[in-house]
């Protein structure tokens, strides 16, 4: 764990990591008096990562998409993946997350995943996507946030 991530280990580990983090999420809606159910929709995010939206969250999402999905061709195609590739949150019987295959191959996520807090998002990433994302990224995060902060 650091910072906002965690990386979770496939193998043996993969059991008591899924159960960690389902554990975490639970605990998280009962903090913030939500119901269990509150999390979630796992969709093809951007970047080669997979989003996990709460529930409550996902209205504004869908909204947002909503509004815009009619006006191009290039609108159009991303509003009929992002809702294609739209899965509800599966949690097995022994608390394990569920990661439907499409959305593991479609994020290169093979044994090992990296759960990243984004606002009002969890990402979910291949350890490799995510080295490579930061190390193109990680050095220019004080210019981003001039395109997100000004004066």
């Amino acid at each position: 764990k650091a910072g906002n991530a965690v990386i979770l280990r496939g193998g043996s580990d993969s059991h008591r990591s899924a159960r960690a983090i389902h554990a975490a999420l639970r605990k998280g809606l009962g903090e913030s008096n939500l119901p269990e159910d509150a999390v979630g929709l796992l969709l093809q995010g951007l970047d080669g990562c997979v989003f996990l939206f709460p529930k409550h969250e996902w209205n504004a999402v869908v909204e947002q998409v909503r509004n815009n999905s009619l006006g191009s061709e290039e609108a159009r195609a991303f509003s009929r993946r992002f809702f294609a590739s739209t899965r509800e949150l599966d949690v097995d019987s022994a608390g394990r997350i569920l990661l439907p295959k499409e959305l593991r191959d479609f994020a290169g996520i093979a044994s090992d995943a990296l759960f990243v807090g984004v606002d009002t998002r969890i990402e979910l990433w291949s350890p490799q996507r995510w080295a490579t994302h930061d190390e193109r990224h990680g050095p220019k995060y004080e210019e981003h946030a001039k395109g997100i902060f000004r004066a």
